[in-house]
């Protein structure tokens, strides 16, 4: 797995040098239990760089707002043929982001992962989720 943390790394180098712009994180685990699937998430940007703290006050005032998203789970190969060094290298696998980034910061967008079990999506489709507890709308996403 080391071998597709360093590719990753290369490869956002690399993109650092063409001028892309990173816009934020990936919080979530992804498998291959769940390809290729649909998972509802929830995703926020950030107003200020969180606090380092256990207490929720100051984490949630970092908040600038907070969305209903919706996370494709794909892969280039078309038989999802892929080792764990090679999902890593494609960002397919988060489970040392974190600690291997920089702390958070102002502007970046953080998508928290799913909230539900990850369902298999096929053309003709329409799926549509609602959240509930927080002043979000509802989400609609057809596949064609």
């Amino acid at each position: 797995m080391l071998t597709g943390y360093a590719a990753a790394r290369e490869l956002h180098r690399r993109r650092l040098a063409e001028g892309w712009k990173p816009l934020g994180r990936k919080i979530g685990f992804t498998n291959r239990s769940i390809w290729p699937r649909i998972e509802p998430e929830i995703c926020f940007k950030l107003a200020s760089a969180p606090p380092r703290s256990s207490d929720p006050e100051p984490l949630l005032a970092a908040i600038e707002w907070v969305a209903h998203a919706i996370e494709i789970v794909q892969c280039d190969d078309p038989a999802w043929q892929v080792t764990l060094d090679g999902s890593t290298a494609q960002n397919g696998l988060h489970a040392r982001l974190i600690k291997e980034s920089p702390p958070l910061a102002a502007g970046e967008i953080v998508i928290t992962g799913t909230l539900t079990d990850a369902h298999p999506v096929a053309p003709g489709e329409t799926w549509r989720t609602e959240i509930s507890g927080l002043p979000l709308g509802d989400l609609e996403l057809s596949f064609r």
